[in-house]
Parts: structure tokens; C-alpha cells; sequence
């Protein structure tokens, strides 16, 4: 079998100038920037490629701790609890990447489509459930983990961070999906734009 060529990157985000501009000169991107000032941006985002988060997590748990105490410990037992869900979640997504990738080595466009419509409405069932344990659940979830002499305060921004976050699981799953298909088809600089335009937008806002 003919070995694909790996596309490259940096030519094809050359060809989308305009996008690039308009998107680093965006407010959202200049907020972004203004927290990211001092970090590592570039050797966090060579490891994630590589698939080591740890260095991007590290930034944003840097851009939490300017929040207060309060905040830390909300954003720490929300995470954990997303995280879980999301690991849950993301199983569809992960596991059509797989099956874009077979399916498009062999030419079968056809069943790629069909797959991403099967993908997604699995994902908006996980959502949907997700988000109803966090709307009538997340007080005992979080209870599990904050101390019993926790401030009243922790608890309520944990549960408004996982009405957000549920709220918010919709976009990122059906984002995850497609993303996987782009990657299973090869098309990584379609998926290194839209990452990067996810970054700037969440963590800008």
C-alpha cells in the first residue's frame, strides 16, 4: 500500500494569512496573550502535539491560581470531575478517528460521513446525561471532594463551573469528533487551525 505523504503544516497555514491575521488580531487573542506573557507557549503546544498535555494544563492551572484561593479550589475538584466525564465522552471520538482513518485509506468516503452522523448523536446522548448528572448531582460530587470546613463559596463556583461546563461539553465533543475525523483523513492543518482557534477563544474569554 502507497504511503500518504504527510501534509505540511506550516505551508497550508500560509495559504489561510488572511484567517491567521485577523484571528492573532482579534481582542480575544491580545487577552490571551497578555495572561500567556512569560510562559512557554511554543514548547507546551510542541508536547501536546506529541501528546503530553501536561505543560498546556500547567498553564491554565498557572492562569487559575491569579483568581484566589476559592477559585483554585473550585477549579481543582471541577476539573476532576469533568475530567472524568470527558474521558468518558471522548471514547466515541477517539475511537471514529480510527475509523476515518481505515475508512479513508480504503477510499470509502461514504461510511466516514455516515460514522460522523452515528458519532455525533452518540455524543449528544453522553452530553445530555452528563449534563443532567451535574445539574441535580454535583452538590454530592463535589462534596466528595472539598473538606468539610470548605468555604460556602467553593461550592457554589464549583457547581456554576459545572452547569458551564455541561453546557460547554456539547460544543467540545461534536469539535472533538470532527477533529478526529480531520486527523483519521490526514488533514492536520485543518485541525491544527481549529485547536488553536478553540485555545484562543476559550481561554481568551
Amino acid at each position: 500500500m502507497e504511503k500518504r505523504q504527510q501534509p505540511d503544516i506550516s505551508g497550508e497555514l500560509m495559504k489561510n494569512r488572511a484567517a491567521i491575521t485577523k484571528l492573532a488580531s482579534s481582542q480575544e487573542a491580545r487577552q490571551l496573550m497578555g495572561l500567556l506573557e512569560g510562559m512557554d507557549v511554543q514548547q507546551a503546544a510542541r508536547s501536546a502535539v506529541k501528546g503530553d498535555t501536561a505543560a498546556l494544563m500547567e498553564m491554565v492551572q498557572g492562569l487559575v491560581n491569579t483568581m484566589g484561593e476559592v477559585a483554585i479550589m473550585a477549579f481543582t475538584v471541577g476539573n476532576k470531575i469533568s475530567a472524568f466525564s470527558i474521558a468518558c465522552m471522548g471514547t466515541f471520538a477517539r475511537s471514529f478517528g480510527t475509523f476515518s482513518s481505515q475508512n479513508y485509506g480504503a477510499g470509502e468516503y461514504g461510511r466516514i460521513r455516515e460514522g460522523l452522523r452515528v458519532t455525533v448523536k452518540f455524543q449528544l446522548c453522553a452530553c445530555s446525561v452528563v449534563a443532567l448528572a451535574y445539574y441535580f448531582l454535583s452538590p454530592y460530587m463535589i462534596g466528595l471532594f472539598l473538606a468539610e470546613d470548605a468555604p460556602a463559596e467553593a461550592l457554589t463556583l464549583g457547581f456554576r463551573m459545572l452547569l458551564i461546563l455541561a453546557v460547554g461539553n456539547f460544543a467540545l465533543e461534536m469539535k472533538n469528533s470532527f477533529d478526529n475525523a480531520l486527523i483519521g483523513c490526514g488533514q492536520m492543518s485543518k485541525f491544527m487551525i481549529t485547536t488553536f482557534t478553540d485555545l484562543f477563544v476559550r481561554v481568551g474569554l
